[in-house]
């Protein structure tokens, strides 16, 4: 018995049943606002992430609030290097790999960037950039914040399936103003991440 088909054939049945149940009471409506169509792909590509790499606390410079003071994504201060390593990538098919920032309490929706969530310091964000310095910003969907995509290698060098590939993700972290003048203090924020595959 195909298990798929039965499943849709009750289905269809149940629905009829409630559209003729539904044509028999007055004031029932079948109106509806709008529909949502999702689309995806599942790829058989895979990296790990390398140990050390996965979980990992970027300390960012002391810096005054007086540098901090009047500074926007594209002047960030006390810019710190971060990277995300990834070995034993294989797959079907050559890809590349990107690290997409998952949304969370943790980012603000208006900026883009990594609100202090814990700290004391005021008026500063965090921003995160690619190494060279473009800015990512985390409160777009995957494949819109602006991360560079890494490109596997290994060998052979060809198209096609891969298996042991490598590559490292760079990023830059920096202290950036929120509007108001920026108080001294902790800064203390974070942000999940997943790696996708384009």
């Amino acid at each position: 018995m195909n298990l798929n088909k039965t499943r849709a054939g009750v289905l269809v049945v149940a629905m009829g049943v409630a559209a003729g149940f539904a044509a028999l009471v007055p004031g029932v409506s079948n109106a509806y606002d709008g529909v949502f169509n999702f689309t995806g792909t599942v790829t058989d590509t895979t990296c790990t992430v390398t140990t050390g790499a996965s979980n990992q606390t970027i300390v960012l410079p002391t810096v005054s609030a007086s540098s901090v003071k009047g500074t926007t994504t594209t002047t960030p201060v006390g810019l710190t290097p971060f990277t995300i390593a990834m070995s034993n990538c294989s797959g079907s098919t050559r890809t590349g790999a990107v690290a997409f920032f998952e949304p969370g309490a943790t980012i603000d929706s208006n900026t883009g960037m990594l609100t202090n969530s814990s700290g004391t310091a005021t008026n500063v964000e965090i921003g995160l950039y690619n190494a060279d310095k473009t800015f990512i910003n985390l409160s777009y969907i995957s494949g819109s914040q602006g991360v560079k995509s890494v490109t596997l290698t290994g060998s052979p060098a060809t198209s096609g399936a891969f298996t042991n590939y490598s590559g490292t993700a760079r990023f830059l972290a920096g202290y950036v103003a929120n509007g108001g003048t920026p108080g001294a203090g902790s800064i203390s924020t974070s942000v999940n991440y997943t790696i996708v595959y384009q």
